[in-house]
């Protein structure tokens, strides 16, 4: 008899923040910075690590695309959010 018990380590997320002064640019990597993020066993999707962006509460539904490009516009300025973090 051959028993396999598979462990894979699940991702886990940590929450990034960040200041800028009017008319200013910030800069970062939201996998990273801070407290740096833990990747799943698998590592990271071919693409990159980061699959997608909401803005707002949006936190109950799957979000994918919205990266890189013109970036998402929010209230005081734009986001542009690239797969690797940047």
């Amino acid at each position: 008899t051959i028993l396999v018990d598979i462990v894979d380590d699940v991702p886990t997320a940590y929450a990034n923040t960040n200041s800028v002064s009017e008319g200013a640019q910030v800069s970062g990597n939201v996998l990273s910075d801070g407290t740096p993020d833990v990747l799943g066993a698998d590592g990271a999707a071919p693409g990159g690590a980061v699959t997608g962006v909401a803005t707002g509460s949006n936190v109950s539904n799957p979000v994918s695309g919205n990266l890189g490009g013109a970036g998402i516009a929010g209230q005081y300025g734009t986001l542009v959010l690239n797969a690797n973090g940047t």
